[in-house]
């Protein structure tokens, strides 16, 4: 409802008028995304390589982390470009980043038939491969 009360997930809110959710008050680009992607290209072979990717995502992490030691990157090559993967789908959550950062990554989407029960979809069609 227009009120935010009956959502499952309510990420953004209208604080100025009462509380309530607003086309109005939604982020299109946070710095947070602009560290993940500056840290993807990075990986990828783009100014500063990976190094650079490891500032990028561990400054980002650090910022959201009460116990970094924990949390701190240091994977290289395939492993960190994962964890950039990683780290996008729990920052970006529920923003509508994920077909496209599959698509992007050249990923099949592959949806389990299990998690579509009761809901009246043809499962069998819901899977998008990888093409070139």
């Amino acid at each position: 409802d227009k009120e935010g009360t009956q959502q499952a997930f309510v990420k953004y809110t209208n604080r100025s008028e009462g509380g309530g959710l607003s086309a109005h008050n939604i982020p299109v680009l946070r710095l947070s995304e602009m560290y993940l992607i500056a840290a993807e290209a990075a990986a990828h072979g783009a100014g500063g390589g990976e190094s650079e990717a490891l500032n990028y995502l561990n400054t980002l992490i650090e910022n959201r982390t009460t116990n970094f030691a924990s949390h701190r990157v240091t994977e290289t090559g395939e492993a960190l470009k994962e964890k950039i993967a990683e780290e996008r789908r729990r920052e970006l959550a529920l923003e509508g980043h994920g077909v496209y950062d599959y698509i992007r990554r050249g990923q099949a989407i592959i949806r389990p038939v299990d998690e579509h029960v009761n809901t009246g979809v043809d499962a069998a069609n819901l899977d998008i491969q990888a093409s070139d």
